[in-house]
């Protein structure tokens, strides 16, 4: 999965909060979270090669059949968009893994998740005032607007394990990391933060390997997996021009597949 989200510069919002919103044609920030579909086939792993010494009586017999593990499927939605956003806006999508397994020799299996990003020019920085057309930071906010200002841009995930279209036996454990249980609809939620471009969502880069926000999740055969992401860009109390013209942009991989043994 895709993320692209891009800004530019517009004229400058007032710091009043309610003239805020209505200054919404001059702001643009794009959110284009495109969608892909991925096979991640299980290359090298550890079923590739088996010996057994086996002694058989006359009344005896033995018979090994192999499991083939089939790659996991990733499937994307119709993406994410958010054009000329302004605080406040939103928007969803889903997208799905699943083990479909083959001809009845499909074995459960483990994956993780992880958030590549290409860009993020987000801070958590105060305004003061305008120095012409550039936003000139407060160095020392009210720790009541410094704390607001650390939660402006979020994607929410809710995992659901056994989704609609399912076949087998149901996974009951969650390998969301930081995922609490929605009984209501019966989902693990977790958020990522993505506010802060100098901190956890930094850029990916050889040393910053991408941020892990699933791991070791077990996926049965037959089983269909979903994630409903929700990004939003909030609207806090309190001035928020210091993240105008800024750019987002990252995607969403799955990786370390693996077999689990029966």
């Amino acid at each position: 999965m895709m993320f692209i989200v891009k800004g530019k510069d517009r004229e400058v919002m007032n710091e009043n909060m309610n003239e805020n919103k209505k200054e919404k044609n001059g702001s643009a920030l794009l959110t284009v979270i495109g969608v892909s579909t991925l096979l991640v086939a299980l290359i090298g792993a550890t079923f590739a090669y088996f010996t057994a010494n086996i002694t058989n009586n006359s009344t005896q017999s033995v018979s090994i059949s192999t499991a083939t593990p089939a790659g996991l499927i990733y499937t994307g939605g119709s993406g994410l968009a958010i054009e000329n956003a302004v605080p406040g806006d939103t928007d969803t999508d889903t997208f799905t893994v699943s083990n479909t397994g083959n001809n009845g020799t499909q074995v459960a299996q483990q994956y993780d998740l992880y958030l590549y990003i290409e860009q993020n020019s987000f801070n958590t920085k105060a305004f003061a005032s305008w120095d012409g057309n550039t936003a000139v930071e407060n160095s020392s906010p009210e720790t009541a607007e410094k704390t607001a200002l650390t939660d402006q841009l979020n994607l929410s995930v809710a995992q659901t394990l056994h989704a609609t279209g399912s076949t087998g036996t149901a996974t009951t454990t969650s390998g969301l990391l930081n995922g609490t249980l929605n009984s209501t609809n019966s989902t693990y939620d977790a958020t990522l933060n993505l506010t802060d471009g100098s901190g956890t969502y930094a850029q990916t880069t050889g040393t910053n390997k991408g941020v892990k926000f699933v791991e070791n999740q077990t996926i049965n055969p037959g089983e269909i997996q979903s994630y409903a992401l929700n990004l939003n860009f909030k609207e806090i109390d309190y001035n928020q021009n210091m993240n105008q013209g800024k750019t987002f942009s990252a995607h969403i991989a799955i990786d370390n597949v693996r077999t689990l043994s029966n």
